[in-house]
């Protein structure tokens, strides 16, 4: 079942994550949200924050061993 949610997870873009983060943030300044609401919310917006951080922090490995690799074929190692 796992796996599944990680799919899910991978259909959706960065930016569109950041939107519903947005929209999260949004609902959450709303006064008449209840606090069991707001607490769902909450959660909600905790998880969209991990995989945003994991999201970046895959592409900035990516980038790192690109780099490496780049400067490694500069200096006429491969």
């Amino acid at each position: 079942m796992r796996k599944k949610a990680e799919k899910q997870e991978e259909k959706e873009s960065l930016e569109e994550l950041f939107s519903d983060l947005e929209k999260v943030l949004g609902s959450l300044e709303d006064e008449s949200v209840s606090i069991e609401e707001a607490f769902a919310l909450y959660q909600k917006g905790i998880t969209m924050v991990r995989q945003c951080n994991e999201r970046i922090d895959r592409v900035e490995k990516e980038l790192k061993l690109l780099n490496e690799v780049g400067q490694d074929e500069e200096n006429g190692h491969e």
